[in-house]
């Protein structure tokens, strides 16, 4: 007999769009606790209440499928994907639901890893704003748009979407994917008999947005201030929600990144209240879990799978899983950008995704720090010469000062002979020795790629104009002009609302005043 493939959610059930503001900041509740409550739900359901004592079935248990079960998950022939190879990753993705606009926008991605030789698990979290070109689609947009494109095309096509683009990016197997509806998240965690969670620091958030009031007016009616203390608190679902959900908090729980790791703090404590023996030994609370949490997760897994997942998970210390966070801290992999339309971004460092698919192949081993660290230590800096063609004052030094936030030294910095580019010039002094150096900046510039040197910078050189721009007439000029950069860049206009829009964007970032913060535009 073939058992079905799971499929516990039908998200656009009834979905109307509205004009309802983007509900910020669903979250992740699942790693084991969704593949534990499933398999410990199904256990609970048909060995406690379904199975009659007599030989008979109750009206309500599936006849004969728990024999069927016991016997797949035992069986030496069933193995799960990537059991072979000693290692399966499971992509978890978290979205809003509902009715609301942005309800399939995943807001939390997340890369479960789990060795099963050493019987070690590894979380790693993909910030939401993290600028890839999403499978099957040709375009370029931020992480958490996958699965809402993949929907828009065909219903249930979503997590597909988002399994293939974490695979193209981080070059690993995705084995699974579950995706979790929140709309049922408070009653899950009741269901569970609440969590044990110890509180990091202090969260303040005065900014915490109160359900249904999205337009409320006045502004400030439309957010409740949450201050929850610092230590071991015992957490309902509704304040679980909210300290998991926090974006706008003060001080260390600001933002996204600190989000993301009270993501990992709660999805680890319901994973230990899942396996606990007041979960386990209440057929009642475990029957109300699985009821719950059925009607809000979509998977691949089967239900065979589920089950097997139940005895590697018990294998795992809690204490030990392994949990990184990708940002754009100066020691991590990552660096904040702005699109030309104002649009916040997080792009690789490196300029590509070498960094990010060593760390998530090697999972277990390295951090994104020791990464970024190795990489600045064996990396010679790509030198610039900035001038600046416009007469907008401070360009040429504030371009300057993003390049360098990602690797970039800047030895020179003044005014073109001309101030009237409309748009931005890149000068390749490498002789094409640096081609990603030079992609990096024509992408973050939105600049052009001259062949040649201009007639004002090569009259002193030739006494003719324009010259080819090879490795003679590159070491030409440099020796000229007694220059080592390996490119000269002429800002335009263009490049003007880039620079100054993410000025923009570090004042409010470092004001805690995020709520004007620019959503993606639909441009590639």
């Amino acid at each position: 007999m073939t058992l079905p493939k799971l499929n516990l959610i039908n998200p656009f059930e009834g979905d109307k769009k509205n004009s309802t503001k983007i509900i910020a900041g669903k979250f992740l509740i699942c790693l084991f606790a969704v593949i534990l409550i499933l398999g410990a739900g199904f256990i609970s359901y048909n060995f406690f209440g379904g199975e009659d004592t007599t030989g008979g079935k109750t009206a309500e248990t599936p006849s004969g499928i728990w024999t069927q079960l016991k016997h797949l998950v035992t069986s030496e022939d069933k193995t799960l994907r990537g059991e072979k190879e000693g290692r399966i990753n499971i992509l978890l993705l978290g979205i809003g639901g509902g009715t609301h606009d942005g309800s399939q926008l995943t807001d939390t991605n997340i890369i479960l890893s789990v060795d099963l030789k050493k019987n070690q698990a590894a979380i790693l979290s993909i910030p939401r704003d993290l600028y890839v070109p999403l499978a099957e689609q040709n375009i370029w947009r931020r992480i958490n748009a996958a699965n809402a494109l993949g929907e828009f095309d065909k219903k249930g096509r979503g997590p597909i979407i988002a399994q293939k683009t974490i695979e193209n990016v981080f070059d690993i197997p995705i084995h699974y994917y579950v995706r979790v509806d929140f709309a049922g998240f408070e009653e899950l965690i009741d269901a569970l008999g609440g969590l044990e969670i110890y509180v990091e620091n202090t969260l303040d958030d005065p900014q915490y947005p109160i359900m249904g009031k999205e337009n409320a007016e006045p502004y400030e009616s439309r957010f409740e201030r949450l201050y929850i203390e610092k230590g071991w608190q015992k957490m309902d679902g509704e304040l679980a929600l909210k300290y998991a959900r926090s974006r706008h908090a003060l001080g260390a729980e600001g933002g996204d990144f600190a989000r993301a790791k009270r993501q990992q703090n709660v999805l680890t404590a319901a994973k230990d209240k899942a396996l606990s023996f007041s979960t386990f030994l209440n057929p009642k609370k475990i029957t109300s879990v699985y009821n719950t949490i059925k009607d809000n997760v979509s998977t691949n897994l089967e239900i065979w799978e589920i089950l097997k997942f139940v005895d590697v998970a018990k294998k795992i210390d809690t204490e030990k899983i392994v949990r990184h966070i990708i940002d754009d801290s100066p020691d991590n992999l990552l660096y904040s950008a702005v699109t030309i339309d104002g649009a916040f971004i997080l792009k690789p460092k490196s300029g590509d995704w070498s960094e990010l698919s060593y760390l998530a192949q090697n999972i277990f081993t390295s951090t994104p720090t020791s990464i970024a660290i190795n990489s600045m230590e064996t990396k010679k800096p790509i030198r610039l010469e900035i001038l600046n063609g416009t007469k907008k004052n401070g360009l040429a030094g504030k371009t300057s000062y993003r390049l360098y936030k990602y690797g970039y030294e800047t030895i020179k910095i003044g005014n073109a002979e001309k101030q009237d580019y409309t748009k931005t010039i890149i000068y390749d002094l490498t002789d094409g020795q640096e081609p990603e150096a030079l992609r990096t900046l024509k992408e973050e510039l939105n600049a052009n790629i001259a062949l040649t040197l201009p007639g004002w910078l090569t009259t002193s050189l030739s006494g003719t104009g324009n010259m080819l721009l090879n490795s003679e007439t590159a070491q030409l000029y440099k020796k000229n002009i007694n220059s080592a950069a390996d490119f000269l860049i002429i800002l335009g206009q263009n490049t003007i609302p880039l620079i100054f829009n993410e000025e923009l964007l570090n004042g409010a970032i470092k004001n805690g005043n995020l709520a004007t913060r620019p959503m993606l535009p639909n441009t590639n």
